[in-house]
């Protein structure tokens, strides 16, 4: 069984270290993600953004640079780099939380990763215990055990045949729109959870886990 070729991408925003599982792995710092980093000790494998907010650009170290003005935002260029480089998984860091839109746009690049059919989780700070997914036209397993509350979203107008299992409060082959909060704070029951919708696709936003 081949492993799955996955990497840490940190953005500017708020940032309180990696997880110890995460620091081996190949990382890209999203421009002032770079600061971030160097904050805790941490050499990045590239850096990618328009550099405005790094206060040197290191000698050591790859860069893929972008004009300031752009119809992407550094996170999303990052994410794109990191595809064509053959990564399919994605933990993001320093995405959430710094700025209302900054964190909207991140769930926007979250939602290209999933329906690209790539997986990937928006990790936030200590002191906000969030996280954020994604699934599209298919399920997402939760082992038993896990625990804490949990929110669903469509990203977009609707999702279709969404079901949910082992959680506290179940739907089967329900119609999600984006203007009800029919998904919001639902809680893991210790059993094993399955999420799946059937078209379109599902934001899942984790709490206290």
């Amino acid at each position: 069984m081949s492993l799955v070729k996955s990497c840490i991408i940190v953005g500017a925003g708020e940032f309180d270290g990696l997880k110890s599982e995460h620091e081996s792995k190949f990382i890209i710092a999203v421009d002032g993600g770079y600061d971030s980093l160097k904050k805790i000790g941490v050499t990045p494998d590239l850096i990618v953004g328009d550099c405005d907010s790094i206060e040197a650009l290191p000698d050591n170290i790859e860069v893929v640079r972008y004009p300031a003005e752009k119809n992407q935002s550094d996170l999303e260029l990052a994410v794109g780099e990191a595809i064509k480089r053959g990564f399919v998984s994605f933990y993001i860091y320093g995405a959430l939380g710094k700025r209302f839109d900054h964190s909207l746009a991140s769930m926007a690049v979250l939602t290209g990763i999933s329906q690209k059919g790539l997986n990937a989780r928006l990790i936030g700070t200590a002191s906000s215990l969030c996280e954020a997914t994604a699934v599209t036209n298919s399920k997402l397993v939760f082992e038993a055990g896990s625990s804490g509350t949990i929110s669903i979203f469509p990203a977009g107008e609707k999702a279709e045949g969404v079901s949910l299992q082992g959680l506290k409060y179940q739907l089967d082959n329900a119609v999600l729109h984006c203007h009800e909060t029919v998904g919001l704070s639902n809680e893991f029951t210790g059993e094993e959870a399955v999420i799946e919708v059937k078209s379109g696709t599902l934001i899942i936003i984790l709490q206290n886990m």
